[in-house]
């Protein structure tokens, strides 16, 4: 073989190696801005049909003129559908997506479909909470049947390296529906929670439940929170006391709400939705015409929590026309990018600021709105 055929062959070789290489799958998954909903609006189906996304039934409702946008995150790769080298390759210079291993996202020994259905789960739990929540901030009680469902473990409370269960374990029930605590009737799952926090740990207290269809009352000792527990490195917000038990809340809700999110999973929705029932059931135009974006989870207590892909969330938002975007006080030091022109980032901490920051907006009082430190 001549010296220039053989430098043709090794050529040839060293191509298909490397288109080879390119074509080959790997365990990455690549981030961007994804949809954005308007929660006033409406949300068309898979069958080209459209419908509210947030119906009350049961209480008068009012016109909305602006638009309370939820945002996601788009994802590309997945366990049945990996990226290549050659996509991942492309994706990790661009400056508006971001390269993560896929095990963040489709933990290890699960499938998409599994994935898919956590994420629903979770998405029908906010929508749920963000019921309860939006009714409670314009003052109307929401009563709660809280049923026991299991004792817990101290490592799910949040103390490391601890597997025993809690002292609940003895004396609790699997379907036992807690009526009072301490001698104060309980009526709902935040005055369950406030009731808790405040009792002395390790002290016995008096639980009165409702077992198979008889009032029994029980005695035991709640354990401190896990901020509570010497070197846990907790705060104030977690203090108190914990009963040691996992509940399942069923809520009475004196109005009928319905969120339709159709195939959008995950938690991260329930500020919007809550602010979203709020501004039709409020008879103040929260919104003012305005295009208000933003993102979080929310707790039974009002609590906005983090999310992940708060870049991304923001540039959706921009995408969409949003002049602002609420994000979860804990998310702000995880911008770590300009927000693009013409949005500007308000940090909040509960739903109660929340709705502050539109009144405000509305008011035209900025000065007052609560910033994200080293963000403009």
């Amino acid at each position: 073989m001549t010296r220039a055929r053989l430098r043709d062959v090794l050529g040839t070789i060293t191509a298909l190696a490397l288109i080879g290489f390119l074509l080959v799958p790997m365990p990455y998954a690549s981030l961007s801005a994804g949809q954005t909903q308007d929660v006033l609006g409406e949300m068309s189906s898979s069958d080209g049909t459209a419908s509210e996304v947030i119906t009350i039934k049961g209480a008068p409702t009012y016109p909305t003129t602006g638009k309370v946008l939820f945002t996601t995150v788009g994802v590309s790769g997945s366990p049945e559908s990996p990226m290549s080298a050659a996509a991942i390759a492309l994706d990790w210079f661009d400056p508006k997506k971001q390269v993560e291993p896929i095990e963040l996202y489709y933990p290890p020994n699960t499938t998409t479909e599994q994935v898919r259905e956590q994420n629903q789960a979770d998405m029908t739990s906010s929508q749920d909470t963000a019921a309860v929540v939006a009714l409670t901030e314009l003052g109307r009680e929401v009563p709660a049947t809280l049923t026991v469902a299991m004792p817990v473990t101290r490592r799910d409370m949040g103390v490391a390296g601890e597997d025993s269960y809690t002292r609940a374990e003895d004396v609790v029930q699997e379907g036992d529906v807690i009526l009072a605590i301490g001698g104060t009737k309980i009526v709902t799952h935040q005055q369950l929670l406030a009731v808790v926090r405040a009792l002395p740990p390790n002290e016995d207290v008096d639980v009165t439940v409702l077992r198979a269809g008889d009032e029994e009352t029980l005695t035991f000792a709640p354990y401190p929170a896990a901020s509570a527990e010497p070197g846990s490195g907790g705060g104030a917000a977690d203090s108190g006391a914990r009963l040691g038990v996992l509940l399942t809340p069923e809520y009475d809700l004196p109005v009928d709400v319905t969120i339709n999110a159709q195939d959008v999973g995950g938690p991260s929705a329930g500020m919007m939705f809550t602010l979203g029932i709020i501004d039709l059931l409020a008879p103040e135009d929260l919104t003012a015409g305005k295009t208000i974006a933003g993102t979080g989870t929310i707790d039974i207590e009002g609590n906005v929590g983090a999310i992940g892909g708060i870049d991304h969330k923001i540039e959706g938002a921009a995408r969409a026309g949003a002049t602002w975007f609420l994000v979860p006080e804990s998310n702000c030091a995880d911008i770590s990018r300009t927000p693009p022109r013409g949005i500007e980032i308000v940090s909040v901490a509960t739903v109660t600021q929340a709705k502050q920051a539109l009144e405000s907006i509305r008011a035209g009082d900025l000065a007052s709105l609560p910033r994200c430190a080293g963000v403009s």
